[in-house]
């Protein structure tokens, strides 16, 4: 949810200003670009002076990614939509088990194949004298400024960005919402009208009318006790 933007917040992180002949970083990349999911832990600010008096200013993400996949295109221009994990949870059918299957194919990419494809010597060059403004292990992802219109960015917010191309430079931003709310019980399902759905089923096929009582453990447990009414 996008919220009313304030930009007190950005005028009190770093600002870098540098000095360059010419500015085109949008125009030297090729490629179809990379759409990765992380977390923010740090933020910065980069003004580009130029000598025919041009200035861009940018919002710097220093994002430690979590999944990264290359951007991929059907014949007509649409995106295609990444496999997001190899991986599932299944459940077992018992009390807080479960299993982890492949989830098909797998077309994700690795940090280190995430920043050889998105190197840029004239914007890798501004940060690597200022270091210190890096957190180890992050990449960084540059947004113009005049785009941040109605979203604030914080420090520790879950983000998924897509790359104008294979570059560094984003073309679009999600902040991904963590529901601390949706947790899954034992068979693996959402908890939430999904849990009270299931109460009622299990009432209605019962012939006998029952109660159900259940406690929580100070272990996460769940215990389900029938008794008859």
């Amino acid at each position: 949810m996008s919220r009313i933007y304030n930009d007190k917040p950005l005028s009190n992180l770093p600002l870098i200003t540098v000095e360059h002949t010419e500015w085109n970083v949008e125009g030297k990349s090729g490629g179809t670009g990379v759409l990765i999911e992380g977390n923010v832990r740090r933020r910065s600010r980069v003004s580009v002076n130029t000598k025919d008096g041009n200035k861009k200013r940018y919002f710097v993400l220093h994002v430690d990614v979590q999944k990264a996949h290359k951007r991929k295109f059907d014949s007509s221009g649409k995106e295609i939509n990444p496999n997001f994990s190899e991986t599932q949870k299944v459940g077992t059918g018992y009390l807080n088990k479960y299993k982890v299957e492949a989830k098909g194919e797998t077309d994700n990419i690795n940090k280190q194949e995430v920043q050889k494809l998105l190197q840029n010597d004239e914007m890798d060059q501004i940060y690597r004298k200022s270091s210190a403004l890096i957190s180890e292990g992050c990449l960084s992802f540059w947004l113009p400024e005049s785009k941040l219109e109605d979203i604030e960015i914080l420090d520790g917010d879950s983000l998924r960005i897509t790359t104008k191309k294979n570059s560094p430079l984003i073309e679009n931003l999600t902040k991904v919402e963590i529901d601390s709310s949706t947790v899954s019980n034992f068979a693996g399902e959402e908890v939430g009208a999904n849990w009270t759905d299931k109460i009622m089923s299990m009432k209605s096929n019962e012939r006998e009318t029952t109660q159900l009582t259940i406690t929580t453990t100070t272990n996460g447990y769940l215990f389900i006790k029938n008794y008859l009414i």
